[in-house]
């Protein structure tokens, strides 16, 4: 990515943007009016742009831009896939704001979002960025809280850990995007732990406890796919190796990560490697439950992670 932050601080107006919001988008125009408007319908005295990045879809998305008929919404259609990272970082290029929001086309901003956030950000220069909790809404409707656990401040190795932090919750300050550099496009998925492994170790990080977005859980989402899940830790693994190494912990859980992401795809040998990796970093129960966890079939593993969400 460029870094054109001193002529956007040229060219800054009244009307220039305070808060850019990303939107990017694929064949997902049912849903895509409703995450736009949750946007426009924000409470803040500021102005702001949403920038829709089109990743070549092939419904009707164009016409439901073109149909809210707001000058706030950009639409930016791509000519080929750039997938999610690259279509977020297209975004972001033609973006004129202070502060980058993100959403998704599954996700309903709440109303008091921005203003909260961009307060916080506003009265704290300590901190490059801040998320929230979320309500994820199942197919059945049910509304849960996550994530179950949230950390403020120096995140990095709470992050090496685990991803906590979801993209759309996110407000992030645009410097800070132009120091540590956008989206990893070679990310089928987790771009967004990615990109805060890399922001985390530069800058402090802020969380909100209550929810500012619902999003919805859909049978299509990159988050069901097994194949993207093992690319995607993979690449992290290689890309960021030295760090999970330098403590036994999270060396150990990016390992047991990349042998259960095998297992579920019934890839066994591959998911017994990264397990003779982590042996020596398991405890003795450790070792004898995921001995067993790797001799069973597919289907109970993949049930047995589905049960392991939930609880």
């Amino acid at each position: 990515m460029n870094n054109d932050s001193k002529t956007r601080a040229d060219t800054i107006s009244s009307d220039t943007p305070v808060v850019s919001i990303i939107l990017p988008t694929y064949n997902r125009a049912k849903y895509l009016a409703t995450a736009i408007h949750s946007v426009l319908a924000q409470k803040v005295s500021f102005p702001i742009e949403i920038i829709v990045v089109d990743d070549n879809s092939t419904d009707d998305t164009a016409q439901v831009v073109t149909d809210i008929g707001d000058s706030r919404v950009k639409y930016i259609p791509l000519k080929e896939r750039h997938g999610g990272g690259g279509a977020r970082n297209k975004g972001i290029e033609y973006s004129t704001g202070k502060y980058i929001g993100f959403i998704d086309s599954d996700v309903t901003w709440l109303p008091l979002k921005l203003e909260k956030q961009i307060a916080e950000l506003e009265s704290n220069p300590k901190y490059a960025c801040t998320y929230s909790t979320f309500y994820k809404i199942s197919p059945s409707g049910e509304k849960v809280v996550q994530p179950k656990n949230t950390y403020s401040g120096w995140v990095n190795e709470k992050l090496l850990l685990s991803n906590f932090i979801d993209m759309p919750t996110v407000i992030i300050r645009r410097d800070a995007i132009d120091k540590v550099g956008g989206f990893d496009e070679k990310l089928p998925r987790f771009q967004d732990w990615e990109l805060f492994l890399r922001v985390s170790k530069e800058y402090k990080i802020h969380c909100f406890e209550e929810p500012t977005i619902e999003s919805l859980d859909l049978p299509d989402s990159i988050s069901r796919n097994d194949l993207a899940r093992d690319e995607a830790l993979k690449h992290i693994y290689e890309k960021h190796g030295a760090e999970f190494k330098k403590d036994a912990v999270p060396h150990k859980q990016i390992l047991l990560k990349l042998a259960n992401a095998n297992f579920i795809l019934g890839k066994k040998q591959a998911g017994v490697a990264y397990l003779r990796q982590a042996k020596d970093m398991l405890t003795p129960l450790e070792l004898i439950s995921y001995s067993i966890f790797s001799k069973l079939p597919k289907t109970l593993i993949i049930n047995l992670n589905k049960l392991k969400k939930r609880l």
